[in-house]
């Protein structure tokens, strides 16, 4: 409510809008940090065992490369 003689003009605030004001002001924390999940490392790579090797092609896990079998993680060869 304005309540200034003219010159400037003056407020009056009851204390339970002042009150709700401040609240609506105050700084919140941010939300917590939701923890990232571990990165799967990939399996051993370099030249398979050739019985290995068969049986992981049958399910998908390796490759046939020039004679050798490596395995296979998310879609890449294993080369290392």
């Amino acid at each position: 409510m304005n309540v200034g003689n003219g010159n400037r003009p003056r407020y009056r605030v009851s204390p339970d809008d002042f009150e709700d004001f401040l609240r609506r002001r105050e700084v919140q924390p941010p939300p917590p940090m939701q923890r990232r999940r571990r990165r799967r490392q990939p399996p051993e790579g370099g030249p398979l065992d050739p019985e290995l090797g068969k049986k992981l092609v049958k399910e998908g896990k390796a490759e046939l490369v020039m004679g050798k079998y490596y395995r296979v993680w998310d879609g890449m060869i294993l080369f290392y």
